[in-house]
This record gives C-alpha cells, sequence and structure tokens, in this order.
C-alpha cells in the first residue's frame, strides 16, 4: 500500500468536525502512548507488546494522515521531502558525530567581537552572507573553509544567536 492509497482509505474514517487541531493532538496523545509502551518495556521489565505497538503505530498513522489531509499534505509528498531531506544531510548515511552539539561545534571560538568564529578565520575573511532570519548571520568562504557566526542580539542573546546560526549552518551542510 501506497501512503496516498492509506490516506485516501482513512479519510473515510474522519468525522465532519475533525480539523487540523484534532489531527495533531491526536498525534500527541498517540505518541504517548507508543512512548509508554516502551517506558514499561525499557524500565518496568515488561515484555514489548508488539500488537500493542502496531495499534499504537497505526493510530499515529491515521492522526498523521488526518493532519496532512487537513493541511491539504499529500503523505506520499512528505515522505518524498523526507527522504530528500535526510539524502542532502546525510549524503554517506548517518553519522552519530553529527548530532552531538559539542561535536558541530567543535573548534569553534566564541571572541569578543560577538561572533563564532572557525579555526584561524577572522571578521573580514567571509565572502558569502547566509543570513537565517531572526538575528542569525553566518558568513562563509567555501575556498578558504573559514567561517563565522554572529547573533544580531548583544551579549549572552548574541551569542545564543550566532551559537544557532552556525549550528544550522553546519548542519545544512551535512
Amino acid at each position: 500500500m501506497i501512503f496516498d492509497e492509506y490516506q485516501q482509505l482513512a479519510a473515510r474514517t474522519s468525522g465532519e468536525s475533525s480539523d487540523i487541531v484534532n489531527g495533531a493532538l491526536g498525534l500527541a496523545g498517540e505518541a504517548g502512548e507508543v512512548v509508554e509502551l516502551i517506558k514499561k518495556h525499557r524500565y518496568h521489565g515488561r515484555d514489548l507488546d508488539l500488537d500493542a505497538l502496531k495499534k499504537e503505530l497505526g493510530d499515529l498513522l491515521w492522526y498523521m494522515a488526518e493532519t496532512a489531509s487537513q493541511a491539504g499534505l499529500s503523505l506520499d509528498d512528505i515522505a518524498a521531502h523526507n527522504v530528500a531531506k535526510l539524502k542532502e544531510r546525510h549524503p554517506d548515511g548517518f553519522d552519530p558525530s553529527y548530532h552531538g552539539s559539542a561535536d558541530v561545534l567543535a573548534g569553534y571560538e566564541w571572541r569578543g567581537d560577538g561572533c563564532y568564529h572557525a579555526p584561524g578565520s577572522s571578521e573580514g575573511d567571509h565572502s558569502a552572507h547566509i543570513d537565517y532570519g531572526g538575528g542569525w548571520v553566518v558568513y562563509a568562504a567555501p575556498d578558504s573553509g573559514s567561517v563565522v557566526a554572529k547573533g544580531d542580539a548583544p551579549g549572552e542573546d548574541g551569542k545564543r544567536c550566532a551559537e544557532a546560526a552556525l549550528r544550522r549552518h553546519l548542519e545544512a551542510k551535512q
């Protein structure tokens, strides 16, 4: 069965009063049910009830289809977009070091000019300006490997903005 076929079949059980809020709340509730099953298996010594897990994951899928339908989105398109994003982010497969916050920013230095700098880079060493919005700016020079991330807010807020900008820039490259 393909995603869009499932979405169409699931839609026949959607009530007239259902809306995107119902879908989103249902996703949260069913995700909690899945978490509860896993928690009881992991921490309470229970066997993992695969039949119950299958039912809860099915309910989760129904609410995902409901949310997508209410937003006018296709599950096939959502799945294709997600796979493309994962291929772009992890072209050579999953790398666990990519997700460690300390690893992503390893070697970058917070300096008094209100910026995070790659090793050996300086404020004037950038050529490409990438504005992430919300006070996040990254300057990158692909030829030299220089990266400077700057937050537009003062003090610690600027540091958090710069760190978020740098993290987003580095994660987008992976």
